[in-house]
């Protein structure tokens, strides 16, 4: 990746470690997990779908 942009090695890793966090960061944001009645109703439908 570097190579092609003229780049180092250790700023392309640096700048992928800062946009992982930055990405981490905002999960909650937007992640949300079922709870409740929708955890269970998931958790059947993603069981069909695995087949157990």
């Amino acid at each position: 990746m570097g190579d092609s942009t003229g780049l180092s090695q250790a700023t392309v890793s640096r700048v992928c470690a800062q946009i992982s966090n930055t990405l981490a960061a905002k999960v909650p944001e937007f992640v949300k997990f079922p709870a409740g009645v929708d955890a269970v109703c998931t958790k059947e439908e993603l069981g069909a779908i695995a087949g157990t």
